[in-house]
């Protein structure tokens, strides 16, 4: 029922608070940095890939960020090309293990890093996607020579490989993301329509899961 000149007025309005939150939100974050605050100080990739992520869509000093980065390569990188820090708490450590790569390779990828030419890294990166349906998964078990591949894939991953992909000139694999993004675009149509709902998992092929616990 409003007029089209209080809904911009109020769009407006949630842009300009938008950029102040963002503007405090990015000097606060920078003065947490070791020895002040967690980021680089304790063992855990969670507070550093957001901080990547919140520097580069804030514009700072490229330095700021590839010292993040640098950190995450020396102090996070195991054996199996994955990153993480045996003490995190499960959820960090293999709930997100996936999901945190993806975010922070995108923005390695765009700013040339060095982690983006090591090949085990990639590698690893790549089994995460299934070669079938082009969707990604949470969590691969430890050993690259044998995934362990769960029973589902879910949309985060899958966006944000696909983002990554792009970023990284992996067209064939950008484009396998983006397909499985469309097929669950266009089977939600229905749900979305009826029930108003938007299922964001898949079985292994491809299809949506429905029967999802309130």
């Amino acid at each position: 029922g409003k007029s089209s000149e209080t809904v911009i007025r109020e769009l407006e309005q949630l842009i300009g608070a938008a950029k102040i939150m963002m503007t405090e939100g990015i000097q606060w974050l920078l003065t947490q940095r070791k020895p002040n605050g967690p980021i680089m100080r304790d063992p855990n990739v969670s507070f550093v890939y957001k901080a990547v992520w919140a520097a580069y869509a804030t514009n700072q000093d490229r330095h700021y960020i590839t010292g993040l980065l640098d950190w995450l390569y020396e102090k996070a990188l195991q054996p199996n090309g994955d990153f993480f820090f045996p003490e995190e708490v499960p959820f960090q450590r293999t709930g997100l293990r996936a999901y945190r790569m993806m975010v922070f390779l995108k923005f390695a990828a765009l700013l040339d890093h060095l982690i983006i030419h090591d090949e085990k890294v990639l590698r690893r990166i790549k089994q995460y996607q299934d070669t079938e349906t082009g969707g990604c998964f949470y969590y691969i078990g430890e050993d690259p020579k044998q995934p362990e591949l769960p029973g589902f894939i879910r949309i985060g991953e899958t966006t944000f490989f696909g983002e990554f992909a792009m970023a990284a000139g992996l067209k064939d694999e950008a484009l396998k993301a983006g397909s499985w993004m469309l097929k669950m675009v266009r089977d939600n149509h229905a749900h979305m329509t009826g029930k108003g709902i938007f299922y964001t998992e898949t079985d292994r092929n491809g299809e949506l899961i429905t029967d999802v616990a309130p």
